[in-house]
């Protein structure tokens, strides 16, 4: 676990919004994840979301190394995309605290206590970070400069990360009195374009909004080669997103490569097809 935890990039937010979107979520709610710090002096981070409520083998999955229930079902296993286990320790780059609430379940998990990082601690969830029907994470930070780093990642995190999400609709991040909120709608009624993603992004209180439209391309790639962290997955999904303006016309600038999150800006510039316009 050591390697894996210590040996990956520092962007444990983003592992945070994977196991997000991996999570399963009542029918009738919009699945939605929300990042907060708050307070420049404040060395605490909360993540909540809207997901059903932790399981006693999800609890016990969260708690183990290599035993996540994402590997119940071989016939699921291709549509999860993080490992529980890891992922979610990679919260202890940055924190030696963290409590949980989910449900009926209130814990903690603490580096500082022996195998604090794999054994739960009943503990009460504090009452006024305490939201109803969600699961919620509350990070106590190991320092203020690890808290101006995370808010330093939550500036730059991008709304169209949700086009490559496969169940998150909704993420707000917080910081003090400044809010971001992106959402993601599908739109499959053009028959000319085929899909349509359009991603909504809404600045502050009571700001108007943007909105971006993208041409979304899928195709599913068989016969993958085996991967020990992905044993028996043999198919994935590969997705293009092309953005278009208010007349479906393409919108030609870099783009990023995501493998569900974002890799890299590699200077990507496409186009569609349309003979009007120059190559760039």
């Amino acid at each position: 676990m050591s390697h894996d935890l210590y040996q990956t990039p520092t962007h444990f937010i983003l592992e945070l919004i994977q196991n997000a979107d991996d999570n399963i979520y009542p029918p009738e709610v919009t699945p939605s994840l929300t990042l907060t710090s708050s307070g420049a002096e404040s060395t605490t981070l909360r993540i909540d979301c809207n997901e059903a409520g932790f399981t006693f083998e999800q609890i016990d999955a969260l708690a183990g190394i290599g035993a996540s229930t994402k590997t119940a079902s071989s016939h699921r296993q291709r549509r999860y995309i993080g490992e529980k286990g890891i992922g979610f320790k990679s919260v202890f780059k940055a924190a030696d605290v963290v409590k949980i609430a989910s449900g009926y379940y209130e814990f903690r998990f603490d580096r500082r206590e022996s195998l604090g990082m794999v054994l739960p601690i009943a503990s009460p969830f504090p009452v006024e970070h305490r939201l109803s029907n969600h699961t919620q994470f509350l990070l106590l930070l190991k320092d203020k400069q690890t808290h101006q780093r995370i808010r330093a990642d939550l500036r730059v995190i991008e709304p169209h990360l949700l086009i490559f999400l496969r169940r998150l609709r909704r993420l707000r991040i917080q910081t003090d009195d400044a809010q971001r909120v992106f959402q993601v709608q599908y739109d499959m009624s053009n028959t000319t374009l085929g899909e349509i993603v359009t991603i909504t992004t809404s600045e502050g209180v009571g700001c108007s909004s943007s909105k971006t439209d993208y041409i979304v391309v899928r195709s599913s790639c068989d016969q993958m080669p085996d991967n020990e962290k992905r044993k028996g997955v043999q198919t994935t999904e590969i997705t293009l997103a092309f953005p278009i303006d208010g007349s479906e016309r393409p919108k030609i600038g870099k783009q990023k490569a995501f493998a569900f999150l974002p890799v890299d800006d590699f200077g990507f510039k496409v186009s569609p097809g349309d003979p009007n316009l120059s190559k760039k």
